[in-house]
This record gives structure tokens, C-alpha cells and sequence, in this order.
């Protein structure tokens, strides 16, 4: 991944620069002067998914305690898309810009594109560990400044 294009990165790094007290500016003092651990269990939320088996399939809640309200969606889902793969696939979709809702437009396309691959890897990962007998697809559909990330199994 590439942090040298993050706007956030870059500016606290010129600032470092000015500094007659400090001139180190790497990645792992900006983690340590900027980002809090709850930042990070926050982001945990998205980054290992809240699953629940349905009819089968393995259902995203992304809200988490929604299970009822993702059935009911599921459901009324089989009456416009039979196809079950197809529609396991679109209820697992996360757009990645609308959770960065308020502050995406501060965010470049390349960032956007980065935190959908992060969630497509840490997806993965999840999958394998929670579900190991079944085989996953997780994939980032959509454009590049606009990406999706879902998963669906495959025979």
C-alpha cells in the first residue's frame, strides 16, 4: 500500500519538517502521535465482518444485531432476484465511500481503493477462518472511485 499520496500523512510530515525539536516523520511516528488505539477497534468493525448463516448462505449484518432486517431484506430479495449466488452477493455489498460518508471527498480515489482492498484481504481471511469448509469469492466490483467490496460462495 501506498501512503506517500495520503493527504493526511503528507501535511503532519511538512509540519514535522518545520519543527527545530523533531525532525522525524515517518509512518510509525505518525501512528504513534496520531492515531488512537480506538480509532483502530472502530475500524475493526468493517475490517471483520459480522456474519450469520441463512437458508444456507452466509449473510453480512453490517450494523451488527440487524440479522432480522437482513433476513426480511433477503427475502424480499428472492422475489426480484431468484438466483441465489446473485443475490447473496448483492446483500453482501459495503460501499466503501458511503461508510467514509462525511469525509470521502477529502480522499483520494487511490486512498478509497486502498481501504477497499484492506477489506477485500481481511475479508478473505475471515471467511477462511470462520467458514472452512465453504469456498468464498470476496471482490471489489464498481469503478475505482467508487469501489464495492462483497463476497459470495462458489461451488
Amino acid at each position: 500500500m501506498n501512503i506517500t499520496n495520503n493527504w493526511k500523512y503528507e501535511e503532519w510530515a511538512n509540519e514535522m519538517k518545520k519543527s527545530p525539536y523533531d525532525t522525524s516523520y515517518d509512518i510509525q511516528r505518525y501512528i504513534n502521535y496520531e492515531i488512537y488505539a480506538e480509532d483502530i477497534e472502530i475500524i475493526s468493525t468493517i475490517l471483520l465482518p459480522i456474519t450469520f448463516e441463512y437458508k444456507g448462505l452466509i449473510l453480512l449484518d453490517r450494523e451488527g444485531g440487524c440479522e432480522e432486517e437482513v433476513r426480511d431484506n433477503f427475502d424480499s430479495g428472492l422475489l426480484n432476484i431468484p438466483d441465489m449466488t446473485e443475490l447473496q452477493e448483492s446483500m453482501n455489498r459495503l460501499i466503501v465511500r458511503d461508510v467514509f460518508f462525511n469525509t470521502a471527498d477529502k480522499s483520494s480515489d487511490s486512498t478509497i481503493m486502498n481501504v477497499a482492498k484492506l477489506i477485500q484481504h481481511n475479508w478473505t481471511y475471515y471467511l477462511i477462518k470462520e467458514y472452512p469448509s465453504r469456498r468464498f469469492k470476496v471482490e471489489i466490483v464498481g469503478e475505482d472511485f467508487y469501489p464495492v467490496v462483497t463476497f459470495y460462495e462458489v461451488p
